[in-house]
């Protein structure tokens, strides 16, 4: 419904409870006491996570009526914000009070060209992508496209150990440097790969068929899976 409640971690006390007006489909990102959401309908709201004031907000126009239904999480980075909206584009604000720093469209598409992947930075540049499209590789400061990894990539990749890992959208996993060159690759499912993430020493891979799998990072061999 769009209401976002705080409450101390130790009491269970209510601190504030504030009603947004739409759906809070991104999960919060915090950095230096602002705490910011993307809404269904495609608002990006900035607060104060102490007091729940909201500072500054911007809603994005998207044209497109047919959308994935899933929202881009902010990402955070030198008191700017990164974050994709549905009708392709990625935008990039100033923290302090929301102003529009670039705008950048990634999706060449008509329709569902939503960029619902979290912008992450790794080397000073910034890897995102729209849904169903080529990683893009992009310059944080301009917005510039500097790079591309030819591969529909499904979630935010993982750079661990100086490679990057990321899941494709018919269950692949690839290994590969910065550059997107292919290093492994590992058929893992039949269905989208929906987050790479690293447990212990092994990475955790899970899936829109709900599989949940544990391989080596060195040459992605399965270690384990388990259906959920």
């Amino acid at each position: 419904a769009g209401r976002v409640v705080s409450r101390n971690f130790e009491t269970g006390e209510l601190d504030y409870a504030v009603d947004l007006g739409s759906s809070t489909e991104s999960r919060p990102v915090f950095y230096k006491g602002f705490m910011l959401f993307q809404l269904r309908n495609h608002t990006l709201i900035c607060m104060d996570a102490t007091t729940g004031k909201v500072l500054w907000s911007y809603q994005r126009s998207v044209p497109f009526t047919t959308t994935i239904q899933r929202s881009s999480d902010p990402t955070v980075m030198n008191d700017k914000v990164y974050i994709g909206f549905a009708d392709g584009h990625v935008v990039s604000f100033r923290l302090e009070d929301g102003h529009i720093l670039w705008e950048t469209k990634i999706s060449q598409k008509t329709k569902f060209t939503d960029v619902d992947m979290t912008p992450t930075f790794y080397n000073n540049k910034l890897y995102v992508g729209p849904y169903d499209g080529d990683l893009r590789v992009l310059n944080p400061v301009t917005g510039t496209l500097v790079g591309m990894v030819d591969k529909k990539i499904s979630r935010r990749p993982l750079f661990f150990n100086g490679f990057m890992y990321a899941g494709s959208m018919d269950g692949n996993l690839y290994k590969m440097d910065e550059n997107g060159e292919i290093i492994a690759s590992k058929q893992i499912a039949e269905s989208n790969i929906t987050g790479v993430e690293t447990f212990k020493s092994l990475l955790a891979v899970t899936t829109a068929g709900v599989h949940l799998v544990f391989l080596k990072p060195s040459d992605l061999e399965v270690v384990d899976l388990f259906n959920l």
